[in-house]
């Protein structure tokens, strides 16, 4: 399963290499408009990226994903929210006792 879209260069230069594919079906977003399936597996990523760093290849899974469904307006968006701390989603991996202490059971 390749990890990004193929570039145009690639689609030239090699169109038989190329592979192309689609996210996956996910049953909690059942419906057409995909529009929470793409928020979530970016703030998926990188929460994951937060949890396990850049090179813990699993993270790439949500990565591919919000490429594939995310309009890259919405991504570039992000983001620079992101980077200019404003981003609208908590992209912090809470902790064991972070839950423990929401669930009142410390």
């Amino acid at each position: 399963m390749p990890n990004s879209a193929p570039t145009l260069e690639q689609l030239q230069n090699d169109p038989d290499s190329v592979v192309l594919s689609t996210a996956p079906f996910d049953p909690r977003f059942p419906n057409a408009n995909q529009t929470k399936n793409c928020w979530q597996n970016y703030v998926d990523y990188h929460m994951c990226v937060a949890a396990k760093g850049a090179d813990f290849s699993p993270c790439d899974y949500f990565k591919r994903n919000y490429k594939i469904i995310c309009p890259q307006n919405w991504v570039s968006r992000w983001d620079d929210l992101r980077e200019e701390g404003k981003f609208a989603g908590n992209l912090n991996c809470p902790s064991i006792s972070d839950l423990q202490q929401l669930s009142g059971h410390e």
